[in-house]
């Protein structure tokens, strides 16, 4: 196996444990009893309670998610749900026979601001060779990150990056690609779970660094030239080398594995991420408008966060805050930069990410035409991303602050960060955050203007610093809490244990569903606040980008050809269409025996008969060339007790049925078309056909007879089984990781091999 060898100023043991002690401290609140997530952390937590429950009572992985948007597969929702720790809490859990699923789910996101935190001290530490410099970098940005509403752009899309760069900057300082090789493996991995389109801007950051450092670390350098041919010479001896052939094995099964399932699932993601998003097209890619503006835009004035606690955005969608005090330990770092490589790549990296971020820059648009970057839905929450490494530059302020010779500048440096701060704070008295920003404005200018006088030791004044910043911190997040009801039940109870699916005959009508409005709140229930992800099938609207495919044709057919949607929820709602609302199961059956249907030879000519016909409720499309047709007569329907089902789970519907007609009927499931359910009548193979372009038709001869519908995906159940296995891996080496850190006592020394940073 690969043997690390740390750099001269290792994490301590008293680092890591302050670490965990954080990490502990942060996550209190998410496992307080009145905690419940809303909005894009509710979605993946119904996920993972349904997946979970599943499995754990059923024993079996469930592959169709048969309540949400009339159903669907449930790949792509793995795929946006489950990273490494989440799918080791699956394993332990299922171990172990767990009840409480949200407490598993917050474990799994605990260990995941374990993964950020312990990143962090490794990359800090190794950039700044002091432990103060890294504990105030990682204590800020531990504090920092919220994720009870938005558990992607606020801390899912920053897990990965810290260990990505250190394993980067290890990687060029000793010319050994099987780093280079690992900071590829931990951002596929830590994709999972996480807004996978994502990734492509993440390995553009990451590389911008990589050659940023490579660069600046080269022309610092007394012999240019000598030293990239001596490099260059090195790095062809090793690419070779059987050793690196070895220890390059583990890392690049991660990365094949990783980009398998990807492929398995290329087209049931191109579904779901075609949709998910207005201006995305089939190709997964959206319009050069949608990725400068969708979701707020990238203005400037989203960076007033950096001075003060006032988000410029929807208060609910809070970005990650960077503070006032960090914002002056930036500022010193900025003022007295010495020549230090990594301090000149995060310089260089942190002002393209930001440019990247302002539409206005132009950035933006050069960065649409890169390979893969139009797969990005909206630009502006990567100021998150620049936060994180505009707060890591601010450790190099705190370097600074420590060189006694200049005391008196970076305490005026300090102060002028405080008047800054106090500046782009609006005067607006009756608002909680400008009284808020003002206030620790003036603490800061107070205490700096105290010790400067007294002429306090250096580590007093970070230390100082550091009590006003969580002050800053914990003051912001009480008020932030406030305003977004962070403590608030936004759903009943139902997903917080273990619980099976059950088989609902009729589809919930929103008006009816008492229990679902009593929870809703005012601002949040278009995004997931007040309703369920996995109840999303409601018959009185529904939102575009949780559908399948053929349902949302089906609305398109019906609902969209004479109107413009200009909210995504009022694309799928049926209530000005009686008889759409009858196919969708609205207060009829979902499970239905019809006689007299309509046949169409292909797509198109279906298309044309849904589109304008007013009994297709009655009379559905069957797409069914070979089929021939039943005499035109009006048949009797049959009674009600016909149809009983027998036994239901996600991949699994059993049904007896009596089809008490003299000929055959067609029974039609108002549940997605897939081509991957199979059918059998009495145990014997029987062929789907597609009903109303949406839905599923099986053709039932008269008499009594057993009806099963399977969702079978052996394929995917070894290669998830094995990716399920890499995944838990991943996260367990990454604990040992942390673990051998606490107990090794031995600081190895750091031999500047590669190019002696």
């Amino acid at each position: 196996m690969l043997r690390v060898t740390f750099p001269g100023s290792t994490p301590d043991r008293v680092s890591i444990l302050v670490l965990i002690v954080i990490c502990v401290v942060v996550n209190i609140p998410y496992f307080i009893d009145l905690y419940y997530p809303v909005h894009d952390t509710l979605s993946v937590f119904q996920i993972f309670s349904y997946y979970y429950s599943e499995l754990l009572i059923n024993r079996a992985a469930p592959w169709w998610l048969p309540h949400t948007s009339y159903g669907m597969p449930i790949d792509s929702h793995l795929l946006f749900s489950f990273g490494p720790f989440q799918y080791l809490a699956l394993a332990v859990g299922y171990l172990a026979g767990i009840k409480n699923t949200l407490y598993l789910f917050s474990t799994s996101l605990a260990f995941d601001s374990l993964m950020l935190g312990l990143g962090l001290l490794f990359f800090c530490q190794h950039i700044f060779k002091d432990k103060l410099c890294t504990l105030v970098c990682t204590v800020a940005i531990l504090l920092l990150v919220f994720y009870d509403r938005q558990v992607y752009w606020n801390f899912k899309i920053l897990v990965p990056i810290p260990f990505a760069l250190y394993f980067l900057q290890r990687g060029i300082e000793r010319l050994n690609p099987v780093y280079l090789l690992w900071v590829v493996a931990i951002l596929l991995c830590w994709s999972f779970g996480s807004v996978t389109y994502t990734l492509v801007a993440q390995f553009y950051i990451i590389a911008t660094y990589g050659i940023a450092l490579w660069t600046s670390s080269i022309l610092l350098k007394d012999n240019c030239f000598k030293v990239l041919f001596t490099q260059w010479r090195l790095l062809k001896k090793r690419l070779f080398s059987k050793k690196i052939l070895v220890h390059s094995l583990i890392p690049t099964i991660v990365i094949v594995f990783c980009i398998a399932v990807l492929y398995s699932i290329r087209s049931v993601m191109r579904n779901h991420m075609a949709y998910n998003a207005l201006g995305r097209d089939a190709d997964m890619g959206v319009d050069l408008k949608t990725y400068l503006t969708y979701g707020g835009g990238g203005e400037a004035s989203k960076l007033l966060e950096i001075f003060n606690g006032i988000p410029t955005s929807n208060p609910h969608d809070y970005l990650i805050y960077m503070g006032i005090v960090n914002f002056g330990f930036l500022l010193i770092g900025l003022l007295f930069i010495k020549k230090n490589a990594s301090q000149i790549a995060l310089i260089l990296t942190t002002t393209l990410v930001i440019a990247f971020s302002v539409v206005a820059t132009g950035v933006a648009e050069l960065a649409y035409t890169f390979p893969g970057m139009n797969l990005i839905r909206h630009i502006a929450y990567f100021i998150t991303v620049g936060k994180l490494l505009l707060i890591i530059l601010a450790g190099f302020g705190v370097k600074a602050l420590l060189n006694k010779g200049t005391t008196k500048s970076l305490y005026i440096c300090l102060i002028l960060a405080g008047v800054i701060s106090a500046c782009f704070t609006p005067f607006d008295w009756t608002s909680l955050y400008s009284i808020h920003s003002l206030v620790v404005a003036t603490c800061l200018i107070v205490f700096i203007s105290f010790t400067s006088i007294f002429k306090t030791s250096q580590r007093i004044v970070i230390l100082g610093c550091l009590l006003i910043s969580l002050i800053d911190i914990v003051s912001y997040r009480i008020i932030v809490f406030k305003m977004a009801d962070l403590f608030l039940v936004s759903f009943p109870n139902e997903f917080k244990t273990v619980q099976e699916s059950s088989y609902r005959y009729e589809r919930i009508d929103q008006k009816d569903a008492a229990v679902l409005e009593r929870y809703r709140l005012k601002p949040m229930d278009i995004y997931g606040g007040g309703d369920s992800y996995l109840r999303e099938d409601f018959c009185n609207g529904s939102r575009q980008d949780l559908v399948a495919p053929g349902v949302k044709q089906l609305f398109q057919l019906r609902v969209w050809r004479d109107r413009i949607m200009k909210n995504p929820r009022d694309a799928l709602d049926p209530s000005g269409d009686q008889t759409l609302k009858n196919l969708l199961g609205c207060g009829v059956p979902k499970l239905r025996l019809i006689s007299h249907v309509i046949y169409a030879h292909d797509e198109e000519a279906a298309a044309n008969l849904v589109c304008c016909r007013a009994d297709i409720d009655s009379r559905p499309v069957i797409i069914a060339p070979l089929v021939t047709e039943m005499p035109e007569l009006v048949i009797q329907a049959p009674k009600k007790d016909t149809i009983e089902v027998t036994e239901f789970s996600p991949n699994k519907l059993r049904i007896n049925i009596y089809n008490g007609e003299p000929v055959a009927q067609w029974l039609i499931y108002s549940d997605a078309y897939d081509e991957r359910w199979t059918a059998t009548v009495d145990g014997a193979s029987q062929q789907f056909y597609k009903a109303n372009l949406a839905f599923k038709a099986l053709r039932i001869n008269p008499g009594q007879h057993e009806v099963v519908y399977n969702f079978s995906r052996p394929y995917m159940n070894v290669l998830f089984s094995i990716f399920t296995f890499i995944m838990i891996g991943i996260a367990v080496f990454f604990i040992v990781f942390m673990f051998l850190g606490i107990f090794n006592r031995q600081q190895v020394s750091h031999a500047n091999r590669g190019l002696g940073l």
